[in-house]
């Protein structure tokens, strides 16, 4: 059973609108696709309240707060931000000992799981992810999921005043052959923001 049928990857510096524009898009195209937003740090959360043995939805609620994420927590390793622990559990712990591609394999699985509860009788789901930050990861689920290249769609997000300064990602490409690249600023109204996203989206659906 094919888990994807489309893989629309959001990419941006913090603050740029990823998370938005994912969760806008999966709801507004709810009524003519099956679709999930999902992201590569779900996993991480769950790795990281693990490693760092702190109970996951308090660990969860730190990591996710605007005003929580970098205030400095006591760990088993000191004091460190939610965003520190995550940061090393990925790239410190995990990446090295388990390949760079292995939160792209961690999210095809979940999809694939999702897919197979919600949507067991249909050809896949619009996938919506809203943190790519790694090419590694990006390549993982498109092999994984075997997914052609006009079902994949690269947004890259733009916003005065965002950059990618003291985060560990970065502006992605596709792979050789995936050419569906958008580049979208977001320094206008949250209407035409929607607007354009939308645009976008409907010319990749087979509809």
């Amino acid at each position: 059973m094919k888990a994807i049928k489309k893989l629309f990857l959001v990419n941006g510096a913090p603050n740029s609108g990823k998370d938005e524009a994912c969760e806008y898009l999966t709801g507004y195209f709810r009524h003519v696709e099956n679709t999930l937003h999902t992201c590569f740090k779900r996993k991480i959360y769950q790795l990281a309240a693990e490693l760092y043995c702190i109970e996951y939805n308090t660990f969860y609620r730190l990591a996710t707060g605007r005003d929580t994420k970098e205030l400095k927590i006591s760990t088993i390793r000191g004091m460190l931000s939610p965003r520190e622990i995550m940061i090393h559990t990925s790239e410190s712990v995990i990446k090295p000992n388990f390949d760079k591609k292995y939160f792209g394999c961690a999210l095809y699985q979940y999809v694939h799981e999702y897919n197979s509860q919600f949507y067991e009788n249909d050809d896949g789901t619009c996938v919506f992810v809203s943190d790519c930050g790694f090419t590694d990861e990006i390549i993982a689920v498109i092999e994984a999921g075997d997914v052609k290249p006009a079902d994949v769609v690269l947004i890259r997000l733009y916003r005065d005043g965002c950059s990618f300064v003291g985060d560990s990602r970065s502006f992605v490409s596709l792979p050789d052959g995936y050419t569906n690249i958008y580049d979208l600023e977001n320094n206008g109204t949250l209407d035409d923001f929607r607007k354009n996203l939308k645009e976008i989206v409907w010319k990749h659906l087979d509809i």
